[in-house]
């Protein structure tokens, strides 16, 4: 989230008693504060001002966390983020960038304020802080993230498609079981164009199943190579084709 404006003053004098801003850089600043819509840390580090001086300054005058995100990995995003589902991720603009003994969860947001955002996390954080940082750096990193969870999905598609077709995934332990619930489902979160949900590709047996002995040489018969998505409501459901058409995938509606 950007920093209040209160807090400028304070910055700025902090930044030109440790000689890292000049009074010659104040017209600057102010027009890079306009065109930046109000975000000191994006401000500063147009000026060149050292990324770690400008989140050091303002951590110690706000007395909350300034988090820099061009140090964090994309790994560490996606070990932190397992627990806050894409959609919302995309629609506030949020990522989980650490956990603090004393703060709880650090979330960096465009939205901090939004009342339903904030329900959302309380049901799923015991404990949290939203956290100062560079607009144009979290913009930059949700979009990578959503990017590559939007891949890692089209690989799982691929893999559950293939394991779907599998007569080896249809082995004689797990036969009883799939005659009894007429289908077996993976689950994967899908990332999309005006949101995300979690879908379930299936390969449902709609032909009354041989007798045990023959399951083995039949089972390719009997099960209809077709996939089946269920979605929640709300999701664009050509968005969705379109995802899946591209993995190979065949959605019906």
């Amino acid at each position: 989230m950007k920093v209040p404006e209160k807090f400028f003053p304070r910055i700025v004098k902090k930044l030109l008693e440790m000689k890292l801003l000049k009074r010659s850089d104040l017209p600057r600043l102010d027009k890079a504060l306009v065109k930046l819509k109000g975000d000191i840390i994006d401000a500063l580090i147009f000026l060149g001002v050292p990324r770690d001086k400008i989140f050091q300054v303002i951590s110690e005058i706000t007395e909350l966390p300034a988090v820099d995100l061009k140090s964090i990995s994309l790994q560490t995003l996606v070990e932190l983020n397992q627990h806050l589902p894409l959609a919302t991720i995309k629609r506030y603009n949020c990522l989980v960038v650490g956990n603090h003994p004393q703060y709880g969860y650090l979330i960096c947001t465009t939205t901090p304020d939004d009342p339903l955002f904030r329900e959302n996390l309380n049901r799923i954080f015991p404990k949290y802080t939203f956290v100062y940082s560079s607009t144009s750096d979290l913009l930059e990193l949700v979009k990578a993230y959503l990017t590559y969870r939007q891949k890692e999905a089209e690989k799982q598609i691929t893999e559950a498609q293939l394991l779907l077709q599998s007569d080896e995934f249809f082995n004689e332990e797990l036969y009883k079981h799939v005659i009894t619930e007429r289908r077996r489902e993976i689950a994967i979160e899908l990332p999309l164009e005006k949101g995300s949900e979690t879908i379930s590709v299936s390969e449902p047996i709609k032909e009354t199943p041989p007798a045990p002995k023959e399951a083995e040489r039949s089972l390719s018969q009997i099960i209809q190579k077709e996939f089946v998505v269920i979605c929640s409501p709300g999701v664009n459901l050509p968005e969705l084709i379109d995802a899946f058409a591209e993995s190979g995938c065949h959605a019906i509606k």
